[in-house]
């Protein structure tokens, strides 16, 4: 009996090296309007926007009032209903801006103390 054609019945398998994973590509760059910082809104910039989104959803019975949270000093804008006179939201909401407000103020207190 001639065995020298016959193929082996298991062939262990051949251990490959590991690969690098290709590098990741650089983020593109950003657009040249992203490049130069924007100075804040005045508030007369931000009454006359206002003024012109509150022409456009008056059909809808709804305005928006703009105001500054005196202990944040933070813009606060309230949707109102015109009907019903009654706030449908806040944008942030005030109780947010207060406990905020709260915080800083106990953070305060506490640096003051360790003096």
């Amino acid at each position: 009996m001639d065995v020298t054609n016959v193929a082996p019945a298991y062939e262990p398998p051949v251990a490959t090296p590991p690969q690098a994973a290709p590098e990741p590509a650089p983020p593109p760059p950003p657009p040249a309007a992203e490049k130069q910082q924007s100075a804040p809104a005045s508030m007369d910039v931000i009454q006359k926007v206002l003024e012109q989104v509150n022409k456009s959803i008056t059909t809808y019975n709804r305005e928006m009032n703009i105001s500054v949270h005196e202990k944040t000093q933070r813009i606060m804008v309230k949707v109102m209903d015109t009907e019903k006179k009654e706030v449908i939201r806040e944008i942030p909401p005030e109780k947010v801006l207060d406990a905020f407000a709260r915080t800083l103020e106990l953070a305060g207190i506490l640096l003051d103390k360790k003096r």
